[in-house]
């Protein structure tokens, strides 16, 4: 016995939703991302077909198809050969441009938000076990001179987050932690929101520099250094994103001052 597909949940307009002609396909995929991201469409149901679509959005149907094919190509759909267009769970997509999407269009946008903030402090701990491996003495260099900037202009504390941590990544010698690095803080960047969101305040994150940086100069654990501020920056997130909780009695700089006094060590070499 075959199932029948869900039925789709688009409510249809009372009129054509016209929209501007200027990049029009690109117009129609975020209508169709954010009925899909939002949960306004539920995963395994139908998009509409092409016609009705048209229709809907007054545009051809080649440029409903352009958009549906981009929807199937980051993962939100799945286009059927003769069949209708299936909608994927945005929440097991592969495609890291559905996280971006998340961030644009979810309802729960404050959730996506402290999400990419947890992923940017906990993440940060597998480049750093690398940096402490290949970190150079012209990388230390660098480091010291954004963490100087940071304490200089404070104002300026998202673009220097930025540079330490492509810094940080440049100093793994890892492509794919150099790309990554930059794919994120790009998406970062182009959301003025989201860049003031995803940076936490300037005492925390010079303190949190200022630890990785002893340890990388005295041949140390730059991620065992970091660890003792990840629970902090944490309580930190948790208390933005949760007003109503109490905050933590701690510091990033108490982190710093409960420090065991580093040995002296040389710098490694890269191989």
């Amino acid at each position: 016995m075959s199932i029948e597909p869900n039925v789709p949940t688009m409510p249809p307009p009372s009129q054509p939703q016209r929209v501007r002609r200027t990049h029009v396909a690109d117009e129609v995929f975020d209508s169709l991302a954010r009925s899909i991201v939002g949960g306004e469409v539920e995963p395994g149901s139908t998009l509409p077909p092409e016609r009705d679509l048209a229709d809907r959005y007054d545009v051809s149907r080649l440029i409903v198809r352009q958009a549906v094919h981009r929807l199937a190509d980051v993962g939100l759909v799945r286009v059927r050969q003769g069949g209708a267009t299936l909608v994927n769970d945005p929440a097991l997509a592969d495609d890291p441009r559905v996280s971006v999407l998340a961030l644009r269009f979810s309802p729960e946008r404050e959730t996506q938000l402290a999400a990419l903030r947890e992923r940017q402090v906990v993440g940060s701990l597998s480049m750093l076990v690398l940096a402490g491996r290949r970190c150079q003495p012209k990388d230390i260099v660098r480091l010291e001179s954004i963490v100087t900037e940071a304490e200089r202009y404070p104002e300026r504390l998202a673009e220097l987050n930025e540079a330490f941590w492509i810094s940080i990544a440049d100093a793994t010698a890892n492509p794919f932690f150099q790309r990554e690095t930059r794919y994120w803080f790009r998406v970062i960047r182009l959301n003025r929101t989201l860049g003031k969101r995803a940076t936490l305040p300037p005492e925390q994150r010079v303190a949190a520099y200022k630890l990785v940086i002893e340890a990388l100069k005295q041949g140390r654990s730059a991620a065992k250094a970091y660890l003792s501020s990840i629970e902090i920056l944490l309580d930190y997130i948790d208390q933005t994103d949760n007003p109503d909780l109490d905050p933590e009695p701690h510091s990033a700089e108490q982190a710093v001052a409960s420090q065991p006094a580093a040995r002296s060590a040389p710098l490694p070499s890269r191989p």
